[in-house]
């Protein structure tokens, strides 16, 4: 069981009614997959993104994450669920719609996701959590966020 990370305050980068909205008790799902990854817990508001919107969400979380740490991992048909990166700093996301990838940049890894066809967003509150990304060859990439763990400085021993 995964401890739950620390609330980050993101505000959505984009208004509710670009995209559908969806609010349930039960996990996400990538649309369109009978078998999709669960990406999610109880409570949490689901967004469908349009592909015209994906490179604005993309810069917009890259600002409102600064600081934070991700989680990167691929469910895949050839190789299972793999972790790619374990909460490792943020460094960015992109999307180039003339090359079609999605890239997600954090300390020592350089995440391409070649053909995307689906992204979901999802939130607590405006509090950014994951990002569910399906592509056309069955390939699901979920993203996880979490506020950079803060540790109290060592405190000196009095004599």
């Amino acid at each position: 069981m995964r401890a739950k990370a620390p609330e980050m305050a993101v505000a959505d980068p984009e208004p509710a009614s670009r995209g559908k909205v969806m609010r349930s008790r039960t996990p996400m799902r990538l649309p369109g997959r009978a078998s999709g990854a669960v990406i999610g817990e109880d409570n949490m508001s689901d967004r469908v993104v349009e592909r015209g919107d994906w490179a604005a969400l993309a810069d917009g979380l890259s600002r409102q994450l600064k600081g934070a740490q991700a989680e990167i991992e691929v469910a895949a048909l050839g190789f299972g669920d793999q972790i790619q990166a374990e909460w490792v700093p943020l460094l960015g996301l992109a999307y180039d719609p003339k090359d079609d990838i999605f890239e997600v940049a954090v300390a020592g890894l350089d995440h391409i996701i070649h053909d995307p066809d689906s992204l979901v967003i999802q939130m607590e509150g405006a509090v950014a959590r994951n990002l569910a990304i399906g592509t056309r060859g069955g390939d699901r990439h979920i993203l996880r966020f979490r506020e950079a763990l803060r540790l109290a400085p060592p405190r000196a021993e009095a004599p």
